[in-house]
């Protein structure tokens, strides 16, 4: 197997198709797959320009089932410092979520409940939790969407998937999953 400058970038790279498009004729095309944005699983940073494997790991998902197109590192850079020149709007958020869900607070015993109830499965993959202290108390229905903070309407979720489901209701979420082949 050789190798092959990509006209672009000017980066050396296995002259494979892995890496270089094939052209009708055969050919290698001259400029490799992250140039051209199609290199199979892969996908570049539009903020830091960083070429990483386009998954849930590395880039978070949009409520299309897509992927953002900021990498995570970046996006965490982002919101720092968005929240350090913003004080203000953090503090906002941070008041309006305390309203909203009237004071509750996860107590150990509601997490060893949940945990009980549920098998330590996570109820929105339908996947092992791991460990209890790890796992997120999310809300079947949200708060923002009339839910309550009843232990009815709870359950122990990975991050991850706390993160996706945002602010779908169970149903939603579930529905999303099928759709975008995440079951």
């Amino acid at each position: 197997m050789g190798a092959k400058v990509c006209n672009k970038c000017r980066v050396e790279k296995p002259a494979t198709d892995d890496y270089f498009p094939t052209m009708p004729s055969g050919k290698l095309r001259p400029s490799c797959r992250v140039c051209m944005n199609e290199r199979k699983g892969f996908k570049r940073c539009k903020k830091c320009g960083e070429e990483k494997l386009a998954n849930r790991d590395n880039f978070g998902s949009m409520p299309s089932g897509g992927f953002r197109g900021s990498c995570r590192v970046c996006m965490r850079k982002n919101t720092a410092k968005h929240n350090k020149q913003n004080p203000e709007m953090q503090k906002k958020r941070s008041k309006i979520r305390k309203v909203s869900d009237g004071g509750f607070i996860v107590t150990d015993q509601l997490r060893r409940s949940l945990w009980q109830r549920d098998s330590g499965y996570c109820l929105l993959c339908n996947r092992p939790l791991g460990n209890m202290s790890s796992a997120q108390v999310d809300h079947l229905i949200p708060i923002s969407r009339g839910g309550t903070n009843s232990p009815e309407n709870l359950c122990l979720a990975h991050v991850q998937c706390n993160k996706e489901k945002h602010k779908k209701t169970y149903q939603e979420h579930r529905e999303w999953r099928k759709r975008n082949n995440l079951d």
